[in-house]
């Protein structure tokens, strides 16, 4: 349905929000039951436990919110608490909802209005809770507060992991990571692992197919990494790579090392770097000036296929049945 997580949060975390106004006296503990539907969509009710706190001034929008959303209207009528919020920018949404109070019990509901690619999406919210308890409002907050900012830091870890692998997927870099607020932390480790990750064949391999940001961001060179790695797969006898990424050095290698291969099947397979002659037949054309491919010793190409001598009874007739597909001598 592509329902976003800050579609659900944000409708809980406002009815917290208003079940907060409404109390009195000792903190008190609830469990809460959530319900959401969209057209032709339930998600199976949800328990979760929250405090609400006794400070009756209590007000949803001194709390954190991010900075494209805001709290429209927020009033009390008697024991009812009701607002208005409305979101911004890509994931766009409104709602209104309202929690009412009786004693230890608590109802409420949510109504927003999504945007989903570009078209317009009703997802309705109701809550029902319980007191069961006591507890400490501002500790419970503080504790909410650090496991949002930890679930939001292993986010952004797993994202820059994903980054560090394969040098970004898009030329520039996202958002996220000049916010303090979002994934900045996150960048300088996810520098130093696309430093390794980099420094390797796949790595090297995979930066340059995907072009993305990291390598300009994180201050990497890909032509002095490419030359580092070329003469590292000279001594490694990774021709692999060496024929992929290293033209001039394979072109170098294949002249030094496989004069007279490719002249037959027999003669190539006594080879005596016939391995390493097959890996980078195809080199023996790239890598140099045409020029100085055209003076390229003639051994380098295969020989010529020898014709057939000529055979007394071939007549005219004969021929046109000789260069059938499939028929060979």
């Amino acid at each position: 349905m592509g329902i976003n997580a800050r579609h659900v949060g944000f409708g809980m975390a406002v009815a917290l929000w208003g079940a907060g106004t409404l109390a009195a006296g000792s903190d008190d503990l609830w469990e809460m039951t959530m319900k959401m539907e969209m057209p032709g969509f339930a998600m199976p009710p949800t328990k979760t436990t929250f405090c609400s706190p006794k400070d009756a001034a209590y007000n949803p929008q001194n709390d954190k919110m991010p900075k494209n959303c805001e709290i429209l209207e927020m009033k009390m009528v008697g024991t009812k608490s009701m607002w208005r919020m409305r979101c911004t920018g890509k994931e766009s949404f409104e709602g209104s909802g309202e929690v009412t109070r009786t004693g230890d019990t608590m109802n409420g509901s949510m109504k927003m209005v999504m945007n989903m690619g570009g078209k317009p999406q009703q997802m309705n919210q109701s809550y029902s809770a319980k007191r069961i308890g006591s507890c400490d409002a501002a500790a419970q907050k503080k504790k909410l507060e650090d496991d949002m900012n930890a679930n939001r830091q292993r986010m952004c870890d797993q994202i820059a992991e994903q980054d560090a692998l394969n040098g970004g997927m898009v030329p520039k870099m996202p958002d996220s990571y000049s916010r303090k607020d979002q994934c900045q932390s996150s960048k300088a480790p996810l520098c130093a692992k696309a430093q390794e990750r980099v420094a390797t064949y796949e790595g090297y391999s995979t930066y340059m197919q995907n072009k993305g940001w990291v390598a300009g961001e994180c201050g990497i060179n890909l032509e002095t990494t490419r030359a580092s790695l070329c003469q590292k797969s000279l001594s490694e006898k990774q021709y692999g790579f060496l024929k992929q990424s290293c033209p001039t050095e394979a072109r170098t290698l294949y002249d030094q090392n496989c004069q007279g291969y490719g002249r037959g099947y027999t003669a190539d397979a006594t080879h005596p770097h016939a391995g390493l002659c097959r890996a980078l037949w195809s080199a023996r054309s790239t890598g140099v000036p045409a020029a100085t491919a055209a003076s390229a010793p003639a051994s380098a190409a295969p020989a010529a296929k020898p014709q057939r001598p000529a055979r007394r009874e071939d007549t005219d007739e004969d021929k046109p049945r000789d260069s059938r597909p499939g028929f060979h001598f």
